[in-house]
């Protein structure tokens, strides 16, 4: 009950669009619809309605493009209540361990489904436009939901990354005698965003405990025209594993394998490739963007909005507050920036390894 009521003073703050959820006297207000398709998680019909014109020209003041918003969130398999109290609780129950911000990590990825990478750019981008050309104190409550959607997209990225397998990233290593035991796949992965972005030297990666060798860039080609680069990176177990680059240099998220007709394939098979989340359709989605812009300005926005929030309680704020101050502390903990605004995908990367002792 606490969620819903928190998530409603939200909502209600600076949002304006008062009477937007009620059924008009004829009962054929499309908003009630589409609301009544969000509480049955029927996303798909809810963003086929607010596709209309029809539709959309029943809200007042654009306030379709929230509902649009929220149901791409819906369908990512996430919240506003989820994100809001992933992001509270994580400060409670990981603060001794200074895990609070994989504590977030892990209990957003969760729940999150296997679009959650597209639905909540789409989310993004469409409270972005809603958002767009208001100034700084209007519509608070909506500022927030686009920055807990930014905080959802950098745990997407984490879990892309790491091709799901976040206890790779949870695991101290530090106690490890035998090497054959470990995953390392958070090194294989930060090992070849660092290639694809040039920020060490090719020694530099080559010369870790745990990363033996890697090779590339060799170039491929898929059957609607796009070229990408791959990265072969190989560690001590022998274990090697290829990453997706385009062009100028960012990693490409991908999921699962396929050939260059996009036919699912198996992981080692001769050409077969990682696959491109977009799978041909343009717009491909960057790992650094989504590890570093998102996480940015999810922070910086959160912080600006929550003291403004009129409807939220001064308890709840400050939990907020509190677990963002936590998530700074952790990150920048690896990092010669002492403001979280400032830093490079080389912070983020050195906070990312930092349980790794090998």
């Amino acid at each position: 009950m606490k969620k819903t009521l928190l998530s409603v003073a939200i909502l209600s703050t600076g949002f304006g669009l008062v009477g937007c959820n009620e059924v008009d006297q004829n009962g054929e207000l499309c908003s009630y619809y589409v609301k009544q398709d969000m509480n049955a998680k029927d996303f798909d019909s809810a963003l086929s309605r607010l596709e209309t014109q029809s539709c959309q020209e029943s809200y007042p003041a654009d306030g379709y493009m929230v509902d649009k918003g929220t149901a791409y969130m819906g369908r990512a398999g996430t919240s506003l209540p989820d994100i809001m109290f992933s992001v509270m609780d994580s400060n409670d129950e990981g603060s001794e361990q200074d895990d609070s911000f994989q504590t977030f990590v892990d209990s957003m990825t969760s729940t999150q489904s296997a679009t959650a990478l597209t639905d909540l750019k789409l989310a993004n981008d469409v409270l972005s436009e809603y958002l767009d050309g208001t100034g700084d104190d209007e519509r608070l409550g909506v500022r927030l939901i686009n920055s807990m959607v930014n905080m959802a997209q950098t745990t997407s990225a984490i879990n892309n990354l790491l091709g799901g397998e976040l206890d790779s990233w949870f695991d101290d290593k530090s106690d490890i005698t035998d090497t054959s035991e470990a995953n390392y796949k958070l090194e294989r992965a930060t090992c070849a965003l660092e290639i694809i972005n040039s920020i060490g030297t090719q020694e530099t990666c080559n010369d870790t405990a745990v990363i033996t060798s890697y090779s590339g860039p060799v170039s491929v080609t898929f059957n609607d025209g796009s070229t990408y680069s791959t990265y072969t990176v190989t560690d001590v177990n022998a274990v090697e594993e290829t990453f997706l680059a385009g062009t100028p240099a960012f990693m490409v998220m991908t999921e699962g394998f396929c050939d260059v007709n996009y036919a699912t394939g198996t992981e080692g098979d001769t050409d077969i490739y990682p696959c491109p989340l977009n799978r041909g359709n343009g717009d491909e989605l960057g790992m650094e963007e989504y590890l570093l812009d998102t996480l940015k300005d999810g922070i910086a926005n959160i912080e600006s909005v929550v003291d403004n929030l009129p409807s939220v309680s001064e308890e709840d704020k400050a939990d907020i507050l509190d677990s963002i101050d936590e998530f700074k502390t952790e990150i920048l903990a690896e990092s010669s920036e002492t403001d979280i605004a400032n830093i490079e995908i080389e912070d983020l990367l050195a906070y990312l390894n930092k349980s790794e002792s090998n």
